[in-house]
This record gives C-alpha cells, sequence and structure tokens, in this order.
C-alpha cells in the first residue's frame, strides 16, 4: 500500500555544506533533531515536495513519524459498512431532540445506534437503533453500552451536540487502513457566531486540537483527544475493556492514554472539520470547565507519569521565573545557564548558530507560555494567597492572565473576534481557567491528593535522536 506524509509545521530543514557531511532535520514534538545521511535526502526530498517515496523509505519514515515530524495523509474513504456510529445522550429538551434527529439524518447510511442514559426526554427514531438505560450512568458507560452492539471493524463515537456527516467519517477512518492504528479523530471546531460565548470558544475551545496533524502522545502537542467525535478500532476498544466506567469525567482521555500503552498508535486528523454547539450560559461554561478539571485528579491516580500542570527543564523554568518575579540578575544567569547547556548539545548536530539561537528563543517562550498556564489553571489559590502579601507576585498574576490571552489571541484568532472585544475575551479566559481551577481542586481535596498540582523539571533535556 502506498502512503503520503506532510511534514509537521515545525519541520525546518537544514542541507549539509558537502555532498558527504549528514543533512539535520528540526521536527516533531516534543522537538527533535535528527541527521539524515546522503542516502536519505531522496526521501527527505519527496516528503517536503508530495512526490512518491523511494524504495526502502520505512526505516527513516517510522522514525520520523513516532517523533510527530510527519504525518500520513488520509486516501479514499473507508466503507460505510465497516462503522457503526454510537451516540451517547441525555436529552432534556425538546431542542437537543431535534438537534440529534438532524444528527442521525446526516448520519445515513451508517448504521446508529444511540444510548439513552435515562434521559427525561423520551428518544425514538425512526432510523436508529434506541437502547435505553433505566438509570443515568454517564456518557462512558453509554458508550460501553453500544459498543457492546457493534458488530462492523470500526466505531464512532458521536456527542448529540455535534454536526458531523457519514462522510466525514469514512473518510477519517481511511487511517484505519494501517492496521497499527487504533484511534482517529477529526477536529472538533466551535460553530462560529457572533455570541460572545461563540467568539470566545472559536479561539479557546478544548475541544479544539488545532488545525495541524499530529500524532497523539502524553506531554506532545497534541497529548489527547475528546470522545465529542472520535473513531476507535472494535478490536483494539474491546481488548483493552472499553472506557473505564469508574470515570465520570477525563473518561476519553483515559482511554486514549490505555489505547497507546497497549501499542496502539492514535493520530489526530484536522483536514476533517466537524462543528460543535457552544455552551448557551456562562453557567454552562464553568459546569464544563470544571469537570475538565475534576478529571484531572481523577487521572493523575491512574496516570501519574503522564499528568503534570508543567514540564521543563530547571534552568529554563528559573529564567522564566526570575524574569516574571523581577530579578533580572538572576534571570540573565538562569538563561545563560539553559542556553549553554543547549547549545553544547545541538552545536555537536552541524546546527547553524542562527537557527540554535531560534530554538533557544523557542524553548523560553513555550517555557513561559505553559508556566502561565500552570498558574491560571492549577496553582491559582496558591498565587492568589501570595498576592495579597507580595507586590510582585500581583504584578505576575496580571501578567499570566493577559499577555498569553494576547497571544492566543493573535495566533488562533484568524480576524475572527473583534479587537473590540478583547478586554472581555481576556476575562473570560480568566473565568474559565478558574472554573477548571475550581473542579480540580474539589476533586484533589476529595481524593486528598495535591499530585496534579507537582511540576516535572529535569536539568537536562535531549532533544536529539
Amino acid at each position: 500500500m502506498s502512503i503520503r506524509y506532510v511534514v509537521d509545521a515545525s519541520w525546518r530543514h537544514i542541507t549539509a555544506q558537502t555532498s558527504t557531511d549528514k543533512d539535520v532535520i528540526i521536527a516533531g514534538s516534543p522537538l527533535k533533531v535528527f541527521r539524515v545521511s546522503p542516502a536519505g535526502r531522496a526521501i527527505i526530498s519527496a516528503l517536503e515536495n508530495g512526490t512518491d517515496l523511494p524504495p526502502n523509505h520505512e526505516v527513516l519514515t517510522s522514525r520520523l513519524m513516532s517523533a510527530g515530524a510527519i504525518h500520513p495523509v488520509a486516501e479514499g474513504a473507508a466503507a460505510s459498512t465497516d462503522i457503526t456510529v454510537v451516540i451517547p445522550a441525555f436529552i432534556r429538551n425538546e431542542s437537543q431532540l431535534t438537534h440529534l434527529n438532524q444528527l442521525i439524518d446526516t448520519l445515513a447510511p451508517l448504521r446508529v445506534i444511540v444510548v439513552d442514559d435515562a434521559s427525561p426526554q423520551p428518544i425514538t427514531h425512526n432510523s436508529a437503533q434506541v437502547i435505553r438505560h433505566q438509570h443515568n450512568m454517564g456518557p462512558g458507560v453509554a458508550r460501553n453500552t453500544g459498543a457492546r452492539e457493534v458488530t462492523t471493524n470500526y466505531i464512532a463515537f458521536v456527542d448529540t451536540d455535534c454536526l458531523v456527516s457519514s462522510v466525514d467519517l469514512c473518510t477519517v477512518a481511511s487511517h484505519f487502513a494501517d492496521s497499527s492504528v487504533g484511534i482517529v479523530a477529526p477536529r472538533v471546531a466551535s460553530i462560529d457566531d457572533d455570541s460572545v460565548i461563540g467568539q470566545y470558544e472559536t479561539v479557546s475551545s478544548p475541544l479544539d486540537m488545532g488545525n495541524q496533524p499530529a500524532r497523539i502522545a502524553p506531554m506532545s502537542r497534541v497529548s489527547y483527544v475528546p470522545s465529542a467525535v472520535v473513531l476507535v478500532r472494535t478490536e483494539a476498544f474491546h481488548a483493552i475493556g472499553g472506557f473505564l466506567t469508574t470515570l465520570r469525567f477525563g473518561e476519553d482521555v483515559d482511554l486514549v492514554w490505555r489505547m497507546i500503552n497497549s501499542s496502539w498508535q492514535c493520530r489526530y486528523d484536522p483536514s476533517v472539520v466537524c462543528l460543535h454547539r457552544n455552551r448557551l450560559t456562562f453557567k454552562d461554561i464553568a459546569r464544563q470547565r470544571m469537570s475538565y478539571g475534576e478529571a484531572a485528579a481523577h487521572l493523575y491516580m491512574l496516570h501519574p507519569d503522564r499528568l503534570s500542570p508543567f514540564v521543563a527543564d530547571t534552568a529554563t523554568t528559573a529564567a522564566v521565573t526570575a524574569t516574571a518575579l523581577g530579578f533580572p540578575l538572576t534571570a540573565l544567569t538562569a538563561a545563560t545557564i539553559s542556553a549553554a547547556s543547549l547549545w553544547r548539545e545541538l552545536h555537536k548536530t552541524d546546527i547553524p548558530p542562527s537557527e540554535i539561537a531560534r530554538i533557544i528563543w523557542m524553548r523560553f517562550t513555550h517555557t513561559a507560555y505553559m508556566w502561565s498556564l500552570a498558574i491560571t489553571r492549577m496553582w491559582l489559590p496558591i498565587f492568589l494567597v501570595g498576592a495579597l502579601f507580595s507586590q510582585r507576585l500581583r504584578r505576575v498574576l496580571l501578567l499570566v492572565m493577559v499577555m498569553p490571552a494576547l497571544w492566543e489571541y493573535q495566533r488562533k484568532n484568524q480576524h475572527r473576534v473583534s479587537v473590540a472585544r478583547l478586554p472581555l475575551m481576556i476575562t473570560l479566559r480568566a473565568f474559565d481557567h478558574g472554573s477548571y481551577c475550581a473542579g480540580a481542586w474539589k476533586a484533589m481535596l476529595k481524593s486528598r491528593t495535591l499530585g496534579p498540582l507537582i511540576p516535572r523539571l529535569s536539568v537536562r533535556r535531549s532533544t536529539s535522536d
């Protein structure tokens, strides 16, 4: 089978000065450095130009794909007879029932199983099999109930508030032509409307994993995918026991990570975009974000090595912290140590000084951004108490509330949100992160663990391969 690939957005190719030297590729998530022999240049050229790969490319392309440096391209579409759709449903009113019926209609001719999780509003549809729970048991249990009725090769789990067609699902399922793939997910974008919540969600929806393809892996750019729309190989799903029934929230993250533990590949393909209806009220936003925060404590108990609010090297973290607190000499010293360590490592790979400087700057800015997220989402109560007694910490809180929001606006907005609404967007972001934090602390106190607060710092983070 012929496979096409696209290079990752992080891809940088540094050509060797002589024909006998090795080319250098910098790409992936986390960022890695690959040295490519002269014999591999034809493979690199084909990857960059989208042409047919030469013979014996598998060793190099496998290394690059495992690091997230290249991504397979979906070719064709799976047969509709290979996919069964399972929809967990808790329908409260006529409007939600109308949305569900519209979704079922757009999924024809796929077989659809709706699991009615003890909905107040009765569910019936001529084109779908409806299974009803007598008691509400949560979406994970509902999905497992539907999956037990599946006889096709693949299962598509779709939430009732999503807009997706049978064509979309068949296109995404083409990734299963690779027998090592256990999960694949399309992009789930928010509906772009003119409401305040709608415009905020187009920039900051937690369900939207972005517009770049990715291998799904913990501690990478795409560490999980939501179960709002996700396709799984039926064999792999049953082999790992389906969704964990003890989790009310975060069951989708757990499923992906257990699938990876079982050596299945998981892919994110944003070339297919599905839409998700936005929450209608701020109360709904708060409830959703709190549930995500609660999931953090439960996931930590199951996957302590894969959940941390902040992962970075110690020297860069010290430089970022000292800069934010206003200690320039300490910041300069720590930054120099971090830069010197990375320079020594990368200089041996024949990377030009200008490229090394770019990577050093990227490491610093990425660390600063992730550090700010940790403060506003997990460490917020600690910093709020500290800010009562420290002017420096008050400045830090203002900095991490405003600067990352401006950066996200510039990077993700694509001119959809007016500048006049930017202060409101910053306020909504603080509300969003505060709700997540409240849910996380609620679950941590209930579980009697502070593990999800602990950062993971290393002395040295290697980037070479």
